[in-house]
C-alpha cells in the first residue's frame, strides 16, 4: 500500500479493515503533519537529482595542478 498516511488511513476505513476512531484520527493527523515536514525538509536539503551536495570543482583540480607542477 502506498501513499500518504492520511490516504492509507482513509483507504483502510473505506474497505472496512478498520473502524473510525477519534484517537486514531488524531494520531493520523499528527503523523501527516510530521510526514509533510519531513518532505519539505528533504526537498530543501536536496541539491541535485542524485541527492548529493555539489562538490567545488577546485576539489579535483588543485590535486591535478599540484601533481603536474612537481618535477619528476
Amino acid at each position: 500500500m502506498t501513499g500518504t498516511i492520511g490516504e492509507r488511513y482513509r483507504a483502510l476505513l473505506a474497505t472496512g479493515e478498520i473502524e473510525r476512531d477519534p484517537g486514531q484520527e488524531g494520531a493520523v493527523a499528527r503523523l501527516a503533519a510530521l510526514e509533510a515536514r519531513l518532505a519539505r525538509h528533504r526537498r530543501a536539503h536536496k541539491s541535485s537529482s542524485l541527492g548529493w551536495t555539489a562538490v567545488p570543482s577546485r576539489a579535483f583540480t588543485s590535486t591535478a595542478k599540484s601533481a603536474a607542477a612537481r618535477p619528476c
